[in-house]
């Protein structure tokens, strides 16, 4: 009985929170409303980084350290992929959709249309290739039912992560969470049955199944709701992208940079390191990721609730980023001594080879909100520039210190290179934040 008061009284307080998050996710003012969504897009990252925990747990104990570490990679290069294919637009989404009146629809669909050919160029170029530059994952470019699983799988994901940018620009959050949980039972059903057949493939198929058919929901339930009287429909009207081009592909470059390391590692690893060293590698990613959801999360939110605003407030901004620096202290502490335990729940050796990787991943995470936040910063004052140069040599510099240690060190030197390259991009994002000042002190003595 005291359990079920206990679960009566929960339902309660959730279905209020949900309620005002819904009704307050249009037309909430300020940074509380920031705030709101934020704890939605976390509360999002959260739930996936669950059943992602749980997805590669069923898999490193169903399926073999060379099975979880080229499945690991074939995911990695289905989420480069979509990032690649998307071309931007999700930014554009977010930062032009609110303020297009009865043209929202059509710019919907437009975006979708185009990132969905883009991905599809972008997919079959790189499954085919890799016969020449990924020998391991040599069986994509082989004309059959693995480079159709891969490919469907790969546009299916691109589009319903391009739809959920949608519910982030009107602030409707909570329907993306709605949509990514159901997305993490799909996977995981996926893999415990049909999955185990296809190996490697399984993975494939699992996030390829929690794509297509949480999009198929998406587009006939949720988006509807967000934008009233919205039906999919293939268009291409140059009308609605034009004029966004430049800010769009200026962003997309950023975040394809920006994206690159935790995209890219694990194909990178496959090949530097072997499979069974990926596996070791993408479980410690994954379970440090916990961590790194949250800055990426409050800085999402941040720029959407600016996108909403005709002046954005500044102060509020440093604010909240402040507050998110002081709220992983502890996280980061409880999740470096419990290393061992959290690593070992995988079985096997995953927590002796991963220890070292995985402290450097945790110990990163202040640096990465640092830049994460600043990056945010240049792209709602529209510095495409400094968001491009910045993300560029952060990128340049993780890849570089990671793949050059990694090669003496092994896994120890893929996380100490990656820690590095995030504690040297502070003094970078540092210094865009003095030029940008010192910009505006010189424009406002010529002005005067």
């Amino acid at each position: 009985m005291q359990y079920t008061g206990v679960a009566v009284a929960t339902r309660t307080m959730l279905a209020r929170l949900l309620a005002g998050a819904g009704a307050g996710a249009g037309t909430g003012t300020g940074y509380g409303s920031v705030l709101v969504n934020s704890a939605f897009l976390v509360a999002n990252t959260l739930a996936g980084s669950v059943f992602g925990f749980l997805f590669w747990l069923v898999a490193a104990r169903a399926y073999t350290p060379v099975q979880v570490g080229l499945g690991a990679a074939y995911v990695s290069a289905i989420t480069f992929l979509t990032n690649a294919g998307e071309m931007g637009l999700g930014t554009a989404l977010i930062r032009f959709a609110p303020a297009m009146g009865d043209r929202r629809a059509s710019f919907i669909n437009s975006a979708l249309s185009a990132a969905g050919i883009c991905t599809l160029v972008v997919t079959l170029a790189f499954a085919l290739g890799t016969p020449l530059w990924l020998p391991d994952m040599a069986e994509l470019g082989r004309p059959g039912a693995y480079l159709g699983l891969f490919t469907a799988s790969t546009l299916a994901f691109g589009l319903v992560q391009l739809l959920d940018r949608v519910f982030i620009a009107f602030q409707m959050t909570h329907l993306m969470f709605a949509r990514n949980a159901l997305a993490g039972l799909i996977r995981l059903g996926v893999l415990l049955t049909v999955g185990r057949v296809f190996g490697a493939h399984g993975l494939v198929l699992a996030v390829g199944a929690g794509a297509a058919l949480t999009f198929a929901l998406s587009v006939l339930m949720f988006a509807p709701r967000v934008v009233p009287g919205y039906r999919i429909a293939p268009a291409l009207d140059p009308a609605d992208l034009r004029g966004k081009v430049g800010y769009t592909l200026g962003n997309h470059f950023a975040t394809l940079l920006w994206s690159a390391p935790a995209l890219v590692y694990p194909v990178v690893i496959v090949a530097l390191l072997g499979a069974e060293a990926n596996a070791h590698f993408y479980v410690s990613w994954m379970v440090a990721n916990l961590l790194f959801i949250v800055p990426a999360s409050v800085s999402t939110s941040a720029f959407a609730r600016a996108s909403n605003e005709v002046v954005a407030d500044e102060r509020a901004f440093w604010r909240v980023m402040r507050w998110t620096l002081a709220a992983l202290l502890l996280p980061a502490l409880l999740m470096t001594a419990a290393a061992p335990v959290v690593l070992g729940v995988f079985g096997g050796n995953y927590g002796s080879e991963g220890r070292w990787l995985f402290t450097m991943l945790v110990l990163s995470v202040f640096a990465y909100t640092v830049n994460t936040s600043v990056i945010a910063y240049h792209r709602i004052r529209q510095g495409v520039r400094a968001v491009v140069w910045l993300s560029g040599l952060i990128t340049v510099l993780c890849m570089g210190l990671s793949m050059g240690l990694g090669a003496v060190y092994g896994l120890a030197g893929v996380g100490t290179g990656w820690l590095a390259g995030q504690m040297l991009g502070v003094g970078l994002s540092a210094f865009t934040l003095s030029s940008r000042v010192l910009a505006l002190r010189f424009a406002g003595k010529l002005h005067r």
